[in-house]
């Protein structure tokens, strides 16, 4: 798996995600396995250091903004 350059601001304070499975991806999103549920990511808000989402994929990590993760309730 690549990495993802970061392409959104923020100031740095970022979460690592343990995502499970890739379910889905949209052009725009990535429909993840976290913990019991599912949960969509923005495609735009993977930051540097995310693994490369692929769909059907298993274990991988995401880097997000902290905002986004307590958003969606993931951490």
């Amino acid at each position: 798996m690549s990495k993802v350059r970061s392409n959104a601001d923020g100031d740095g304070d970022n979460v690592m995600i343990k995502v499970t499975r890739v379910v889905r991806m949209s052009e725009k999103a990535v429909l993840v396995v976290v913990g019991a549920g599912e949960v969509w990511i923005p495609l735009s808000q993977l930051q540097e250091g995310s693994d490369e989402p692929e769909e059907g994929d298993g274990k991988l990590v995401l880097v997000i903004p902290r905002w986004l993760a307590d958003e969606k309730s993931i951490h």
